[in-house]
């Protein structure tokens, strides 16, 4: 989070800290917080998650009253209700300012194993006669490579393909390393540009080799399990295009604003700390809010993976729905 305070002479002063701290020095009862002027709550949604919710829940509950807050988030349906909540306890003057414009529009795809990409009205139409929707024998994988094959083939690239899972973001960049995404012209590019990284960041190992075999295909991972360094390589690629295909954890959309023009959903399931459940449709939002690059895309890209066994089309609307 972010923390102003005033210091002698009316410079302005910031400080950077996460929202435990913050609580946890609000606890402390000392004089710390004295010169503090706003906090910068970000990604105020996180209130209503589980493990984490109640360090936001008591900032705003304890934090001295002279201190204002001013609250982001992108993916807040209910905004009004948590104002008011807000105000209730801060019992301050509260604004609320609402952005219902995106700058690059999304464009939401249903792809089905063994069909292609769907439109949910037909989905809906098969579910009423009850047909399956996904033909036996599309269960082996290779429904990814005619994705990526519609990806490349409609000029979707690049693209950030969401697993929830570090092991597969890793197996399926070695999987699609086979097929080159990039010119001649391009590979070379990048392998200077990888290179040239690797010798500034000084990195040396065996995952530093194998991710040079990616990004010569265009294609690489991104996760919270890599050195902090190989990640760096991984973003600055990213961000100069030559990276068609982004192997990627959910941790890649958040505080990293990387778009690409295509975000792809590798199932419509994730862990959520207990068991596995059906995606939030914040989560979904977070996410596909990387599909489109301001000045360069007229609209993103999202694919919506189903499972091969049928999924209630209520379910995807809920997914999908803002």
């Amino acid at each position: 989070e972010l923390v102003a305070t005033s210091a002698p002479g009316d410079r302005p002063q910031i400080l950077l800290m996460t929202t435990e701290v913050f609580r946890n020095t609000i606890f402390d009862g000392s004089s710390k917080l004295d010169s503090v002027e706003y906090v910068v709550l970000d990604e105020i949604h996180f209130l209503d998650d589980p493990e984490r919710g109640t360090v936001w829940e008591e900032s705003l509950i304890f934090a001295p009253p002279s201190i204002k807050f001013i609250c982001l988030s992108a993916t807040i349906p209910n905004i009004h209700q948590l104002a008011s909540w807000i105000k209730s306890v801060r019992g301050d003057d509260l604004t609320v300012i609402a952005e219902s414009h995106r700058p690059v529009p999304l464009a939401h795809t249903v792809f089905v194993p063994g069909m292609g990409a769907q439109d949910l009205a037909d989905l809906r139409k098969r579910e009423k006669r009850m047909d399956r929707y996904a033909p036996a024998g599309r269960r082996d994988g290779a429904w990814r490579r005619q994705l990526v094959d519609e990806l490349f083939d409609l000029k979707r690239l690049p693209a950030i393909y969401f697993a929830f899972n570090r092991r597969e973001c890793e197996e399926q960049a070695e999987k699609y390393a086979r097929y080159s995404l990039l010119t001649t012209a391009e590979q070379e590019k990048i392998m200077e540009m990888f290179y040239r990284l690797c010798r500034q960041y000084d990195v040396d190992s065996e995952k530093m080799k194998m991710l040079g075999r990616l990004v010569t295909c265009g294609v690489a991972y991104h996760h919270a399990g890599m050195l902090p360094t190989l990640k760096e390589i991984v973003e600055q690629l990213f961000t100069s295009g030559l990276i068609k295909l982004l192997f990627a954890t959910e941790t890649f959309a958040l505080g990293v604003n990387m778009p690409a023009r295509s975000v792809v959903f590798d199932r419509i399931t994730k862990f959520d700390g207990i068991r596995q459940t059906f995606m939030r449709s914040r989560d979904y939002h977070q996410m596909a809010g990387r599909a489109g690059r301001r000045g360069i895309d007229p609209v993103g890209f999202v694919y919506l993976r189903l499972p091969p066994h049928p999924v209630r089309t209520s379910i995807i609307e809920r997914i999908i729905s803002d």
